[in-house]
């Protein structure tokens, strides 16, 4: 496996916990890490049928190194109802982007 900087997980808690979300993890003995994200669910019964109705879709960019996250990630995602933009690492999302005009 390639080294990284190791700010992936500071930069996804900064993210999460500005959200209101809080980051667990479980260490699998030599086999990796499991983390699990987890938000306070904000929406109402109204606040549903709203999003249901809403014509616009609500768009994500997802990016991860890994193509099994992205391809898992796009998945879960567009099973939600979100259009899913992917990109293999940070700059590819960020050229996207200006692409778009986001």
């Amino acid at each position: 496996m390639g080294k990284g900087t190791g700010l992936g997980l500071s930069i996804s808690y900064g993210i999460v916990a500005n959200q209101g979300g809080k980051i667990y993890a479980r260490n699998l003995d030599g086999k990796g890490v499991v983390l699990l994200l987890s938000y306070r669910s904000t929406l109402t019964k109204g606040r549903e049928t709203e999003m249901e109705n809403d014509s616009k879709k609500k768009r994500i960019l997802a990016i991860d190194d890994e193509p099994i996250i992205i391809r898992i990630s796009e998945k879960v995602l567009t099973g939600e109802g979100f259009e899913v933009d992917v990109a293999c690492n940070g700059l590819v999302g960020q050229r996207n982007d200006r692409q778009d005009g986001i």
